[in-house]
Order: structure tokens, then sequence, then C-alpha cells
């Protein structure tokens, strides 16, 4: 930052255009800020390798009601939402069984 503030009173000093002033300044921010700040993106729960398609499955629809939920005030669509939630934990405490049997 130290160089960009001396190249940029050196070239005010020199009686640069304001636009050139400005220019420089952008891109050498620009450049630091694709330079030194990290840009990964973190993965999505479909790419976790120990649940079977059935048990994603149902998460992804546990997911959407409640999202439909938090959205709709429709008593009839916040009763629906809780029902399926005995089911999804159900199969998932099955599908940990058998993968805890299966790994031993």
């Amino acid at each position: 930052m130290i160089e960009i503030h001396e190249k940029i009173r050196n070239l005010a000093s020199n009686g640069s255009s304001t636009e050139e002033l400005w220019l420089l300044f952008k891109t050498q921010i620009n450049q630091r800020v694709i330079n030194h700040i990290p840009h990964k993106i973190a993965k999505q729960k479909v790419s976790l390798p120990w649940l079977i398609p059935n048990v994603r499955k149902h998460i992804c629809r546990r997911d959407r009601l409640y999202t439909r939920k938090k959205k709709s005030a429709d008593p009839k669509i916040t009763s629906n939402s809780k029902k399926p939630g005995k089911k999804y934990r159900k199969n998932y405490a099955v599908h940990t069984r058998e993968a805890s049997i299966g790994c031993s």
C-alpha cells in the first residue's frame, strides 16, 4: 500500500490528471484483491460420501419443507412440515446403524 501511495503522490506532483490517478489506484487495488483474498467456494451437502442416495434425498426434502415453512404463514404448511421429521430421523438412524455394522 505504501508503494501505491508513493506512486500516486509522485504522479500528482508531476501534474497527472485525476483520471490517470484514479485508474492507477483502481487497478492496483483490484490486483491486490485478486492476489491476496481467497476465493474458495464451499462444497454442498451433496458431496458427502457416507450418505446413501435415499438418505440424501430425505435430507433435501426436509430442507425444502423447512424453507417453505419459513417463507409461508399458512398454518397448513407449517403443520405438514413437522410430520416427516420422525420418518427422516428413523431412516437416518437405520442408515448409520448399518454403516457402523459394516465398518466393524
